[in-house]
């Protein structure tokens, strides 16, 4: 009777085990401090880098097993399809740098995923929120500065067209 009971409760621990090495495997990898050069505004035909450090985009990678190349893409914010900027390789030990240069006047959602190629994307390493505008309003510039910011960026309030 107490081998049964023993078996049971193996069977037991090796499922929660197993529970547990499946939600690590979904959990989603950490966020990453993709960055875009500063500017007053984000302005359509006018180029700024975006940058995924080289830790992140190291974790992005290894988080998929594999995969060596990462995707830049950006989304309409309030939804729509992804446009791919650019598949560029991943290399150890250096940031990820890229040029974009907005095509719509809309609220843009960047995102940058690890990749094998087209068709086999990992999951969404940091999405960065960017208000692209027409043309900069009074007193503001769509020249980018040379320094980065994280997170979300742009000019708040409605969008011009």
């Amino acid at each position: 009777m107490k081998t049964p009971m023993l078996a049971r409760a193996s069977v037991a621990a090796a499922g929660l085990s197993a529970l547990g090495l499946v939600s690590s495997l979904m959990a989603p990898t950490a966020s990453a401090a993709l960055s875009i050069t500063n500017s007053t505004a984000y302005c359509v035909g006018t180029a700024y880098t975006i940058t995924l450090p080289a830790a992140d985009a190291a974790q992005l990678v290894s988080a998929t097993q594999g995969y060596n190349q990462l995707l830049f893409e950006w989304v309409p914010a309030a939804g729509g399809n992804a446009t791919i900027i650019t598949r560029t390789p991943y290399v150890a030990g250096q940031d990820a740098t890229i040029q974009w240069t907005p095509t719509i006047a809309q609220q843009t959602r960047l995102e940058a995923t690890s990749s094998a190629g087209p068709g086999y994307d990992g999951g969404v390493a940091e999405l960065l929120t960017v208000n692209v505008v027409q043309t900069a309003p009074a007193g503001a510039s769509c020249t980018p500065s040379g320094t980065s910011g994280t997170g979300s960026a742009g000019l708040p309030g409605s969008l011009s067209s």
